[in-house]
């Protein structure tokens, strides 16, 4: 992964083709609040790198220069706990000639919505 933010925090990506991103996250403590389940600031972290991921990816052999997100929105549903395994799938809904849209979930270790989102992203192509 090329993110040192993402890095850091141990997120790990599982999948990345066209249009599409997985991540995955070993919750520990230091993700969480005090109430020791997931921070929010973490889930909507999650759900916007995944979107953003998804939008930058053209194949299996090329992305984007780059993607920012413009806009997001995130519905938290449920928590998950310290000890889990999260899963983020995300998925590019349109693509417009500089912004592109995506929708992601965030899933609990049963395949349980934790949180969905909804992302704007501005892609940067690579110059010529």
């Amino acid at each position: 992964m090329d993110s040192p933010f993402l890095g850091m925090l141990g997120v790990e990506l599982v999948e990345l083709r066209q249009d599409w991103c997985v991540l995955e996250l070993e919750v520990h403590p230091r993700h969480c609040n005090r109430r020791g389940t997931l921070h929010g600031g973490m889930i909507s972290a999650l759900l916007d790198a995944g979107c953003v991921y998804a939008a930058i990816t053209l194949n299996d052999e090329s992305a984007l220069a780059g993607g920012a997100t413009v806009m997001l929105s995130v519905n938290f549903t449920s928590e998950a706990q310290s000890g889990t395994r999260i899963r983020v799938e995300a998925l590019v809904e349109r693509r417009g000639r500089g912004i592109t849209f995506c929708s992601g979930r965030l899933l609990g270790p049963e395949g349980d919505l934790i949180a969905a989102s909804h992302c704007a992203v501005k892609v940067y192509r690579a110059p010529e």
